[in-house]
């Protein structure tokens, strides 16, 4: 009988769900993790008097390139990841979908994006970033998910919808 060890992603975030190589037919091998923090930020980037449970979801592709990990560890420190719902790796690229909240407000974007850029720019191997952003009541839900899977735009967007009804991502009130 073999025992599987789980290897944590970090040790700044949990990880709830991984599944370690590829399941289905998506992409080029696309497969995805859920992770959680706590966070003392809105999606709005803002300080809240309270700390609230954040989930999001790393999609990874084929080859599972886990140097995003110190990014998004940054991103943590920086307190940066409470806008965040999908974030992965794809063709050398570094695509984050964000709540709608920070995408619409141009100021807002334009920092958010230096700030993840000059994170991304701080690394051994620095990738370009791509931000779109994820909601559940636009119809078109994300503007960006094909940059994080090569896949039909569909297919994408039902698999997007798919994670965040099995797991409700973004920021929640904890309960014991």
């Amino acid at each position: 009988m073999s025992v599987h060890t789980h290897q944590p992603l970090s040790h700044l975030f949990s990880t709830l769900y991984d599944d370690g190589s590829p399941r289905g037919n998506i992409g080029r091998g696309s497969h995805y993790a859920v992770c959680r923090l706590i966070s003392h930020f809105n999606a709005n980037l803002e300080r809240n008097r309270t700390g609230q449970v954040h989930d999001f979801a790393i999609i990874w592709d084929e080859d599972r390139d886990k140097r995003i990990i110190p990014i998004i560890e940054r991103l943590c420190i920086e307190q940066l990841m409470s806008a965040v719902y999908f974030i992965g790796e794809r063709k050398g690229s570094l695509t984050i979908l964000v709540d709608p909240v920070i995408f619409d407000d141009a100021d807002k974007r334009k920092f958010f994006e230096g700030m993840v850029q000059g994170i991304s720019d701080s690394t051994d191997d620095p990738w370009p970033v791509e931000l779109g952003f994820y909601s559940r009541t636009d119809p078109e839900v994300t503007n960006a998910g094909r940059m994080l899977i090569n896949d039909c735009n569909e297919k994408v967007t039902t698999y997007l919808r798919n994670i965040d009804n099995l797991w409700q991502l973004g920021l929640k009130s904890y309960h014991s």
